[in-house]
């Protein structure tokens, strides 16, 4: 058929060239007349059926062209391995499409169930705060909106009571916060104590032994205040420095965190294995420079340690225990390793854009920086689904 192309032997050589008509030799037989793709002008002389080594019906131009370059085994090679690289690349890309599907179908499943959420629980450092230590008004106002609309947010840090107490207040949130990185739950509108899990006792003996055995300043946050052992430019003007015996100070009080801090970078990094062999405790959260080699040191560095079952999650799940409030039907954003079991506990987890990369993986939507009012920009967003 015209069109069609063919393989054929002449003079010894095989050739792939395309039929252009049919015509009737001298002695009657059906004989073809071809011509390269590539050519101008019809081959010499005519094609019998007897010399068609193959025929490959595809009308497409240069195709024949194409063939002959089959004969050669380094572009058989080399056509083989394209096809291997396309298959290999289109599964990646397949697979790429469907994590983003899910991801996408899992947003907009808890983007349409919006009005069930109930509580957000926000991180102070590296999140509701720049690094300058500012909220911003942005971030205020947006915050405002939500309590108005019924929604309780929630402040969820490290730090002492009344320092987050103060900084919730600041912020127009509820009157709720969890602190000390959830040893702590406490409701400061009706001065109640909502959850608590001191450290034990034998063990905050342990960690101020090893604070004063290498000259670091030990910290130790109860459920209304901060007792120091040292007085530096690091205090603040609310901490209260320890006058009597450590011994006799631990019984009376439960302790719900204690920290280890210095001016000296490497040798608190040096301590760390000496505080895990402490089995009642765990070090919650720390300098990010000790977890993080490309950040450079602040002034003082530090170990948050408080009892080995405390976390963000822990704070998060009693608080919903206490507001008969479902974990999954809350909200969470943070910026460091603390805030990941925070993430694990609610139903939409929120990860800063500062945040490390292992903490953007356990997180189901990442904001702006803490820079870029981060959390004011996704609590925009999600105000709109209300």
């Amino acid at each position: 058929m015209s069109g069609d192309i063919i393989s054929f032997r002449k003079d010894g050589e095989i050739i792939t060239h395309r039929i252009i008509r049919k015509e009737t030799n001298e002695n009657g037989n059906e004989v073809y007349i071809t011509k390269g793709d590539n050519n101008s002008i019809e081959d010499r002389g005519s094609i019998s059926y007897q010399d068609i080594e193959g025929k490959y019906q595809f009308k497409l131009n240069g195709f024949g062209t194409f063939l002959e370059m089959l004969e050669s085994r380094t572009t058989l090679i080399i056509l083989i391995i394209l096809m291997i690289l396309n298959i290999t690349y289109s599964k990646h890309i397949k697979q790429k499409k469907i994590i983003r599907k899910i991801k996408r179908e899992t947003y907009e499943e808890r983007k349409n169930n919006m009005f069930n959420y109930k509580a957000i629980f926000i991180d102070i450092d590296g999140t509701l705060r720049n690094d300058k230590k500012e909220i911003s008004i942005r971030t205020k106002e947006i915050i405002k909106k939500f309590v108005e609309k019924g929604i309780l947010i929630v402040i969820c840090s490290g730090r002492q009571n009344k320092n987050v107490e103060q900084i919730s207040i600041e912020a127009s949130c509820s009157p709720y916060i969890i602190t000390s990185n959830g040893a702590q739950v406490f409701d400061y509108k009706q001065n109640k104590t909502i959850f608590l899990n001191p450290m034990d006792k034998k063990a905050c003996k342990k960690i101020y032994n090893i604070a004063i055995q290498n000259d670091c300043k030990f910290i130790m946050n109860l459920e209304e205040k901060r007792v120091i052992t040292r007085l530096d430019d690091s205090a603040s003007p609310s901490d209260i420095l320890l006058k009597e015996p450590i011994d006799d100070f631990i019984e009376k009080h439960n302790i719900m965190q204690c920290l280890i801090q210095d001016y000296d970078f490497e040798k608190i990094k040096s301590l760390k294995s000496k505080i895990e062999e402490i089995k009642e405790v765990e070090i919650k959260n720390q300098s990010r420079a000790l977890t993080n080699p490309k950040v450079l040191p602040n002034v003082t560095t530090y170990y948050d340690i408080a009892d080995i079952n405390t976390s963000k999650g822990l704070g998060v799940r009693e608080f919903c225990k206490y507001c008969n409030i479902n974990s999954k039907e809350t909200i969470a954003i943070g910026d460091d390793y603390n805030d990941v079991p925070m993430f694990q506990e609610v139903g939409l987890a929120i990860a800063m854009g500062n945040a490390n990369d292992d903490v953007k993986a356990k997180a189901d939507l990442v904001t702006k920086t803490n820079n870029e009012d981060g959390v004011a920009f996704i609590l925009e967003k999600l105000i709109q689904d209300f």
